[in-house]
């Protein structure tokens, strides 16, 4: 999945759900994605605005984005909204700097985020809760239905 769609059906049941890695450091970016695909799940990953945008609207669904916390709020927050915007279910989980940042991006609309230092299995351990969060308030909303 990293990248690209994951097979060549256009049938939206079979894409497969992935995390979107967004961090401009390619070292980082490597580590997480390797560790998630370790974990058993696909990764997604986007260096840019541009390349975010494009995973975003791309053929593969996104479970949760992780994302690095400068990037996220660079341009008063544009790319936390982009993804609020194109799927208002989807979880996102800050890796911030300091709590100056992480009160800016709960505000901007992130549902987690993690303090630097912070190593790869917690953040993993963030995505699995932010996942099954997602999975149970779905199935709640559908047996409402």
């Amino acid at each position: 999945m990293d990248g690209g769609s994951s097979n060549g059906n256009n049938d939206n049941s079979s894409k497969k759900y992935g995390i979107l890695v967004v961090e401009d450091n390619p070292d980082v970016s490597s580590l997480l994605s390797a560790l998630i695909r370790l974990k058993g799940m696909e990764s997604v990953k986007a260096r840019t605005l541009e390349e975010c945008t494009e995973r975003i609207h791309g053929p593969d669904r996104i479970a949760v984005a992780v994302m690095n916390g400068r990037l996220a709020m660079e341009k008063g927050g544009v790319l936390i909204s982009m993804i609020k915007q194109a799927s208002p279910d989807t979880p996102i989980l800050g890796i911030v700097e300091d709590d100056s940042d992480r009160a800016n991006m709960l505000r901007l609309g992130c549902d987690d985020f993690a303090k630097k230092p912070v190593s790869a299995e917690t953040i993993i351990d963030k995505v699995l809760v932010l996942m099954a969060k997602k999975q149970n308030e779905a199935a709640a909303a559908s047996s409402r239905a």
